[in-house]
C-alpha cells in the first residue's frame, strides 16, 4: 500500500514538474469551464498567480473580449465548445486578456478531457504570438517598402528609357530631314536659275530625296512597334507550334537566297501565357538579322546555315530557343551594346537599331531572359529562356 501511495506521490510530483516547465500556457477547464489547474507560465502570461485562477470561470477572466473590443459571447467560443460538446479546436488568430485589461494575440488549441468515456473538461494549451506578430508586421512592412522602391526603380528606368529612346529618334529622324530639305531647297534653287529644265535634270536629288524620306517612314514603324510592346495581349501558347511558324515564314522569306534553315525542336512542351504577335515579331527580328550577317559574309553563290533549337531545359525549369548562325559575329565591345535603342552595326540605309531593343522588351514582358553570344567571323547565338 505505502508503496502503491509512493508511486502516485511521485507521479504527481513529475507532472507538477512537466506543468511547472512548459514554456506554453497549459490549462485545464472542467464542463462549466471553471480552472482544475493553471500551469505557471499560463497563470503569468495571463498576470494571476496559479491559485487565483483555481475555481475561476475562465471566460470571464481572459476571453471576454475580441480583438477589436467587442464583446466575446462564451457561445460563440472554440474552447466552451471543447468542455461542452467535446471538439476539438485549434485557433491561431485570437487575444486573451490579463488582469490588467490589456490584450495579447495566442494561438492556442483545446482539446476534449475524458474520465471514463465521459466528457469531463478541456484542456487548454496556448502561447503568446506578440513577438512572432510583430516580425511578421516588421516582413510586411519590408514587403511594401521593396514593392515602392521596385516602383521607383521601374519608373526611373521607363523614364531613361523614354529619354533614351527620344535622344536617338531626334537624331535619326534630323539627319533624313536635312537631306530631305537640303535637296528640296537645292532644286528650287537651280530650277530658278535653270528656267524651263527638264525634270530629269533633278532626277538624282529626287531620288535623294525620296530614300530620306522611305528612312523617316521606316523610323517611324520602328519605333511605333518599339512602343506598342509595353502592353501585350496575353494567352495560352504553344511556343513549339509558334517557333514552326516563324521559322516558316523566314524560309519564305529566304527561299531564293541560299540561306538554309536546320531544326532541332523539340515537341510536347508545357504551354505558357504569352502574347504570340510579339514573340513572333521578336523570332523573325532574331532570324532575320541572322539572314543579314550571314549575307554580309558569304562570297559568290555560297550561302549559309540558321539553326534553331527549342524545347525544355534540363532542370525542366525553362522553355528555351536558340537561334545560331554563321554570320559575320558581333565585336566583343559591341555585345552590350545590340540591345540599346538605335545601336546598329548595320548601314543607316538597312536598319536603325530598334529590333533587338524590341525583342528585349519583349522579353522583359514576358519575364524571360534573352543573352547574346558572338565571336567576329564565326557568326552569334542568341538564347531566349521562358520561365514555367
Amino acid at each position: 500500500m505505502e508503496g502503491t501511495e509512493f508511486l502516485f506521490k511521485k507521479i504527481k510530483q513529475i507532472n507538477e514538474l512537466i506543468l511547472t516547465a512548459a514554456a506554453e500556457g497549459i490549462l485545464g477547464l472542467d464542463t462549466n469551464g471553471k480552472h482544475l489547474f493553471a500551469n505557471l507560465a499560463a497563470a503569468t502570461m495571463l498576470g494571476y498567480k496559479v491559485d487565483e485562477l483555481t475555481g475561476n470561470t475562465s471566460h470571464q477572466i481572459w476571453h471576454h473580449t475580441k480583438a477589436d473590443g467587442s464583446p466575446y459571447l462564451e457561445t460563440e467560443c472554440p474552447i466552451h465548445a471543447t468542455y461542452k460538446d467535446g471538439t476539438a479546436h485549434t485557433i491561431t488568430n485570437e487575444v486573451f486578456c490579463r488582469r490588467d485589461g490589456t490584450m495579447f494575440p495566442v494561438e492556442y488549441t483545446s482539446a476534449p478531457i475524458f474520465e471514463e468515456n465521459k466528457l469531463a473538461g478541456a484542456l487548454v494549451t496556448f502561447k503568446d504570438i506578440t513577438e512572432k506578430k510583430q516580425a511578421q508586421e516588421s516582413l510586411r512592412s519590408a514587403y511594401e517598402q521593396l514593392q515602392a522602391m521596385q516602383r521607383t526603380f521601374v519608373q526611373k528606368e521607363k523614364a531613361s528609357a523614354v529619354a533614351q529612346l527620344a535622344r536617338g529618334l531626334v537624331h535619326e529622324i534630323n539627319n533624313p530631314l536635312t537631306g530631305v530639305l537640303n535637296n528640296v531647297q537645292l532644286i528650287k534653287l537651280e530650277a530658278d536659275m535653270k528656267k524651263g529644265s527638264s525634270i530629269d535634270e533633278y532626277r538624282e536629288l529626287l531620288d535623294t530625296v525620296e530614300e530620306s524620306a522611305l528612312r523617316c517612314k521606316r523610323i517611324v514603324q520602328a519605333v511605333s512597334e518599339f512602343s506598342q510592346v509595353s502592353g501585350g495581349e496575353f494567352e495560352v501558347v504553344d511556343l513549339i507550334e509558334l517557333t514552326q511558324k516563324a521559322v516558316l515564314k523566314m524560309e519564305e522569306e529566304l527561299s531564293s537566297g541560299g540561306i538554309r534553315i536546320l531544326k532541332d525542336i523539340q515537341p510536347g512542351v508545357p504551354k505558357i501565357s504569352a502574347d504570340p504577335r510579339l514573340l513572333t515579331q521578336a523570332l523573325l527580328y532574331i532570324l532575320r538579322n541572322a539572314a543579314w550577317a550571314i549575307e554580309q559574309k558569304k562570297t559568290g553563290e555560297q550561302g549559309g546555315v540558321i539553326t534553331v533549337k527549342a524545347g525544355m531545359s534540363c532542370d525542366k525549369k525553362y522553355i528555351v530557343i536558340q537561334i545560331s548562325d554563321e554570320g559575320i559575329g558581333i565585336p566583343k565591345e559591341n555585345i552590350e551594346k545590340i540591345f540599346e535603342p538605335f545601336f546598329s552595326t548595320k548601314p543607316s540605309s538597312q536598319g536603325i537599331g530598334l529590333s533587338l531593343a524590341t525583342v528585349l522588351s519583349i522579353m522583359k514582358l514576358h519575364n524571360a531572359a534573352i543573352e547574346a553570344q558572338s565571336e567576329l567571323g564565326k557568326g552569334a547565338t542568341f538564347k531566349l529562356q521562358f520561365p514555367l
